[in-house]
């Protein structure tokens, strides 16, 4: 394990308790790699977890298949443990069916395939577009998701499209507002993959130590 990761993780966790106090050791992991993937210490203020996620993320490890990326730069930041877990990763504007609006239509081409449902993990980085996809889709019934990674940046349609995510009842992932990025979104998704090996909590401990030095 290197020293170094562990003693950034030790700084971002007390990062995130003190803004967010009282989360199981598995969220506040998530939302410390988070901060380490943007070295913002004020993200954790803009991270929301869907109620009771913490109780899920084991379940998401034994039943999730497919990993569906919204764009190339999330595929990449991901797709290393995609393949050390087994997982089929696709990218959405790969399959965008239209000029305009590519990565929405990739996706809606996904889930008119029915490859969006219970063994699906969505990470939206980048797009706002493509969760207003996956949200009008668990609307209408035709997918649902096993999780939501959600933080596409930006001023108008992103906080709005986030906003809605948050009641949907999806199990979801997100960061508010209009901060993200694709970073945060692929860094996310890693530190699940992280809970599921068990490498999350060897890390998570070995930077409590450290914490405790003086």
């Amino acid at each position: 394990m290197c020293g170094i990761e562990a003693r950034s993780i030790s700084i971002c966790l007390r990062i995130v308790e003190k803004t967010m106090r009282g989360l199981d050791w598995r969220l506040s992991y998530v939302a410390a790699r988070c901060v380490h993937a943007t070295g913002d210490p004020t993200l954790p203020r803009y991270i929301r977890f869907s109620k009771g996620l913490e109780h899920e993320i084991q379940s998401v490890c034994s039943s999730v298949k497919r990993v569906v990326a919204d764009v190339e730069m999330v595929g990449s930041g991901i797709a290393h443990r995609c393949r050390s877990a087994g997982l089929d990763l696709l990218v959405a504007i790969r399959f965008a069916t239209s000029r305009v609006s590519r990565v929405a239509s990739g996706l809606r081409e996904l889930v008119a395939r029915g490859l969006i449902d219970g063994s699906t993990v969505l990470v939206n980085g980048n797009s706002p577009s493509f969760l207003e996809v996956a949200l009008d889709a668990a609307e209408k019934g035709l997918a649902r998701p096993r999780l939501v990674i959600a933080t596409p940046p930006g001023f108008i349609k992103a906080p709005r499209t986030k906003a809605r995510l948050l009641r949907s009842g999806l199990p979801y992932i997100a960061v508010v507002g209009s901060r993200g990025g694709s970073p945060v979104a692929a860094a996310a998704f890693n530190a699940i993959m992280d809970i599921c090996s068990g490498r999350a909590r060897t890390l998570v401990e070995i930077a409590k130590r450290l914490g405790k030095e003086p």
